[in-house]
């Protein structure tokens, strides 16, 4: 159990595959170090919301802000989410909203809203995060994810 464990922790990489798709990993460990961040809307990286309706994905061409910061922060971003359409498979979500719904003529279309957003320190360091994700396939199904990160203080 323990070489399992190990394998698991320090092997291939299936770990982190699970986690980092997750809410939390990406509060916890954002993709922000080493990039470079502006005023101006910059396109970044594409994220997926793992099985979002059935077992297909949802790609999200992500945006990233530098916004003004709060009083206690040094630095705030937001990231939000733009569904990728290229690699979005509208096929297989229409199939999958006919077998929600039982009805061979239901409508899949889709809409989505996602958004990461974090407060830094001036050192770079996470004082608050948040992440919504929601997506709807009206008359089907309607999805809506909160998850927030705060520092606790230690005195």
């Amino acid at each position: 159990m323990v070489h399992n464990l190990g394998a698991v922790l320090h092997g291939d990489g299936y770990l982190e595959d699970v986690l980092r798709p997750t809410s939390e990993f990406r509060l916890v460990l954002p993709a922000l170090y080493g990039r470079s961040l502006h005023t101006q809307p910059t396109q970044w990286d594409t994220t997926i919301v793992p099985r979002a309706i059935g077992s297909v994905d949802l790609p999200l061409h992500l945006i990233a802000q530098l916004r003004p910061a709060p009083s206690e922060a040094y630095a705030s971003v937001l990231l939000e989410g733009e569904l990728d359409e290229d690699h979005y498979r509208a096929a297989d979500v229409g199939r999958a909203v006919q077998v929600l719904t039982g009805r061979p003529d239901a409508d899949p279309s889709l809409t989505v809203t996602y958004a990461e957003s974090f407060e830094l320190d001036a050192a770079g360091q996470v004082l608050a995060a948040a992440q919504l994700t929601a997506y709807a396939v009206p008359g089907a199904l309607k999805s809506q994810t909160v998850a927030t990160l705060s520092l606790v203080s230690t005195t």
